[in-house]
């Protein structure tokens, strides 16, 4: 079963590599680079996981839990 993933993360090559893992397994993936960026992501579209950098604004400091 392929997931809808966010991967949210402002490193270029992490994203890419995380992106490339999840594509081998057939997973559709969604690159924001910054935490602007993945907040509208998740506000719009529906997601079944989201990977979040959590040093990224606005989720700096965020419980996960």
């Amino acid at each position: 079963m392929a997931y809808k993933i966010l991967v949210a993360e402002d490193d270029k090559s992490i994203a890419n590599i995380v992106q490339l893992t999840l594509s081998l397994e057939s997973h559709e993936t969604i690159i924001a680079p910054d935490g602007q960026k993945a907040a509208e992501i998740i506000k719009n579209i529906e997601l079944d996981l989201a990977i979040l950098d959590i040093m990224l604004a606005p989720f700096r400091w965020v419980p996960t839990a």
